[in-house]
């Protein structure tokens, strides 16, 4: 349960910029938290997305399951949810502050979790606490 208590800690404090690369990256989009809505992601489930790093490298991941935060009030909020993605093992991600782009969504500045390596693919946690 503590594990939980400080993912919702680190989810509550703002995504900044990993260098200035990053941030000229994420400028449009940054503080636009409109892009953060479970209503925005949950088309997208299974499609493609990438993450891009500070010096523009990108990574491709999917989409893979939307879930509420626990405890969540008010399952199925749109503003309190966690975004699941997997990639291949051959270019593994450190935990940092990337920008999520989408073709159809835009981009937005987040901060990726590796939560697990299998065999064949890379998870990735993305939360997502809006106030509200």
């Amino acid at each position: 349960m503590a594990g939980a208590a400080t993912l919702a800690a680190v989810a509550a404090v703002p995504v900044v910029a990993a260098s200035t690369a990053a941030a000229a990256l994420a400028a449009p989009a940054a503080g636009n938290t409109a892009l953060l809505l479970r209503h925005k992601f949950t088309p997208l489930v299974q499609q493609p997305f990438q993450f891009i790093d500070g010096v523009g490298a990108s990574t491709n991941v999917t989409l893979t399951t939307i879930s509420d935060l626990s405890p969540e009030p008010s399952p199925g909020s749109d503003v309190r949810f966690s975004l699941m993605f997997e990639g291949a093992t051959s270019r593994v991600v450190p935990q940092g502050t990337y920008v999520l782009r989408q073709r159809a969504l835009g981009s937005v500045p987040v901060l990726v979790v590796p939560v697990g390596l299998p065999a064949t693919r890379v998870r990735y946690q993305v939360i997502v606490n809006n106030p509200g």
